[in-house]
């Protein structure tokens, strides 16, 4: 099946709202892709767990920049857990981060984990990412489930208020509140973080299914605990089944430290190689430009390229007409290509517009 130019056509109107930092960067909501592939890029590579930060270092930060305090509105004083899940990611020093919560681990044990490691400043329960599941997923898409959005609003509060009357929304002074935008990175790796772990509860994580929930992935998530320079953050969602059942799950929430570089490589124009004045014509092959450039000051190696739409990636050739290399990542296969410092290059995908329906 060719590469359909009317795709093309579509995502060469949303370039000229290029703004972000991102690998083919278009709107927010056609970024999304890009993120996964680099965020997939990130968790590649197994790792040995690191060593934690001091814990007396990572409170008394969190303390002085975060809006931590020494105790909780219940008395609990603060703890840092390092034992994790996510021990193995860890930052240029391998250094591995932990949670930031108040009081001890406490409700239902399964396989040696608590189903709460302690509670939040506002004396909610804090969720355990590694306890094992309720319920296994089996394999189903995590976008399949009826997420409650912005659950700390009606009509998904007093349902959640009956499970823990302590929930409420999470909005302190000097720092982002639930449902904020700032948020929005950081959870979408912790979320990809997540689906590298066996606490995952079953999910298959992707985001071609449904693009526009990731892009918006901020208002289904409560902050249970902000991240800090030497901790996750830690949030939590839920979504009710068929008969009306309440379910959740726990979200980590990216430290900046382990966010992958989401990078100055930019898609700076595409030349669809129809005529000027003219539409492209049935059955007709055409050959697209687009360039890439990269605006770090240092080279860049071995870089995921697309151009992508949903499920769809176009064939990308370099300058003498050479396939770029294809490469495995997570079971993804993604094309990669290599920048010198400031570089533009031109790479050229064909594609014919079809008078045919496409099935998928």
């Amino acid at each position: 099946m060719g590469w359909n130019i009317n795709t093309i056509q579509r995502l060469a109107s949303k370039l000229n709202n290029l703004k972000g930092r991102m690998i083919f960067m278009l709107k927010r909501l056609s970024v999304i892709a890009a993120v996964f592939f680099l965020l997939t890029v990130a968790f590649l590579t197994p790792a040995l767990a690191g060593t934690p930060y001091d814990s007396a270092k990572a409170i008394n930060d969190a303390k002085e920049n975060y809006g931590y305090s020494a105790t909780n509105e219940s008395g609990d004083p603060i703890n840092y857990v390092t034992s994790t899940g996510l021990s193995n990611l860890t930052d240029g020093k391998g250094y591995s981060y932990g949670f930031l919560t108040y009081g001890q681990p406490h409700g239902d044990q399964k396989s040696g984990e608590s189903r709460y490691i302690g509670y939040t400043y506002y004396g909610e329960d804090y969720t355990n990412m590694d306890f094992p599941a309720d319920k296994n997923a089996g394999g189903a898409d995590f976008t399949s489930r009826n997420w409650i959005i912005e659950p700390w609003n009606e009509p998904g509060l007093t349902d959640i208020q009956a499970t823990d009357p302590m929930f409420t929304m999470f909005n302190p002074d000097g720092l982002p509140g639930d449902g904020d935008p700032a948020y929005h990175t950081a959870i979408l790796a912790g979320i990809m973080a997540y689906g590298a772990t066996n606490a995952n509860n079953g999910y298959t994580i992707t985001e071609a299914s449904n693009p526009a929930f990731w892009n918006e992935i901020e208002k289904y998530v409560h902050i249970l605990s902000p991240a800090t320079a030497y901790s996750f953050g830690i949030g939590r969602m839920w979504h009710k089944d068929a008969s009306g059942g309440l379910w959740y799950v726990t979200v980590p929430i990216m430290p900046n430290a382990l966010l992958p570089e989401l990078g100055n490589l930019k898609a700076v124009s595409i030349d669809l190689g129809v005529p000027p004045g003219q539409l492209a014509e049935p059955d007709t092959k055409y050959m697209a430009t687009v360039v890439f450039k990269n605006e770090f000051d240092k080279k860049l190696t071995g870089v995921p390229v697309a151009v992508l739409h949903g499920e769809y990636k176009a064939t990308l050739k370099d300058e003498k007409g050479q396939t770029l290399p294809w490469v495995s990542i997570n079971g993804k296969e993604v094309q990669v290509a290599d920048f010198e410092a400031g570089e533009s290059r031109k790479f050229t995908c064909s594609g014919t517009r079809s008078t045919r329906p496409k099935t998928v």
